[in-house]
């Protein structure tokens, strides 16, 4: 038994090492915004930047895992008035990559985000609300990129919010994040 125990651990570890692994660093734009109880009327989108850096595990050539670290620009802003949300997260997104082929892929999973500032801006007047916001997010990432032989990424995400963005106690007021994200990179291969 114990030889078998010892024979599939090596195999995996071989495993592990034959498939590509990656580092990248990625950055880009948000289009941000929140969903919920809001009219759409009442709210305008908040362009934000995000960057971070991603460890890329492939199992088979179709398919890998990638794990990041990235801080995001969210929030939204009034429609009718001169007030923006402005709420800050470092997220770590986890996603399943599937490859259709060579270089293009679509990818699903979760994220879990930290906040780590979060301001109302009226005019020349800014608040911390960070009491008022939730510390902690949680989001449903789906999308697509493309990584070119020479390693550039071109990316875009749809992020799903499932967490309120605000601490309150009233159940019919909900406002999860809602995030595009296009983003360009760099994968260094090992």
């Amino acid at each position: 038994m114990k030889k078998f125990t010892l024979l599939f651990a090596l195999s995996i570890l071989a495993f592990s090492f034959s498939h590509a692994q990656k580092f990248g660093v990625t950055g880009g734009w948000n289009i941000a915004s929140v969903g919920g109880d809001l009219d759409n009327d009442d709210i305008n989108i908040r362009l934000a930047p995000h960057l971070g850096v991603h460890y890329d595990h492939a199992f088979s050539e179709s398919s890998a895992i990638s794990f990041g670290l990235m801080y995001s620009g969210q929030g939204y802003k009034a429609a009718n008035a001169d007030i923006s949300w402005r709420i800050n997260y470092i997220n770590l997104p986890i996603v399943y990559r599937y490859y259709f082929f060579k270089g293009f892929s679509v990818l699903g999973g979760l994220q879990p985000g930290f906040n780590v500032s979060s301001k109302v801006k009226s005019g020349d007047t800014t608040l911390d609300v960070k009491d008022d916001t939730n510390g902690f997010d949680l989001g449903l990432p789906i999308g697509a990129s493309y990584e070119f032989d020479f390693g550039l990424t071109l990316g875009v995400r749809h992020i799903w919010g499932l967490s309120d963005i605000s601490k309150n106690d009233n159940p019919d007021m909900y406002h999860p994040n809602r995030v595009i994200q296009f983003s360009a990179g760099y994968l260094f291969k090992k």
